[in-house]
């Protein structure tokens, strides 16, 4: 993973809502945080972003998920992170830039928003 010191490396999504105790289901769907999910998840991941379907949470990447479910600001999520080993050089996310999905991803040029 190539490191810019003006960029976060790009961590999953999925990787930050499992710390945070978000329970992400085998389709990779999950309750939203803003706890608006009664009977259906429609929290979802895919690549290395997230998006809810069913309220105003824009989607994002993972600090984004960060800000949104922990209400931090953009500073503190960085923190966050740096905390928990995931800005640290030796962190290996759930998957790469390497694998499949992820090229694919960029190749359409996928945007959950």
């Amino acid at each position: 993973m190539k490191k810019n010191k003006n960029t976060l490396p790009t961590i999953p999504a999925i990787d930050i809502a499992s710390h945070l105790g978000i329970k992400v289901d085998s389709n990779k769907k999950a309750m939203c945080f803003n706890g608006h999910d009664s009977k259906t998840p429609s929290l979802s991941f895919k690549g290395t972003g997230f998006h809810c379907f069913g309220c105003p949470a824009e989607g994002g990447d993972a600090i984004q998920l960060l800000i949104e479910s922990e209400k931090m600001s953009f500073k503190s999520a960085k923190k966050w992170m740096e905390d928990k080993k995931y800005l640290d050089p030796t962190y290996s996310p759930s998957y790469t830039e390497e694998d499949p999905i992820y090229r694919k991803e960029q190749i359409k040029g996928h945007k959950y928003h």
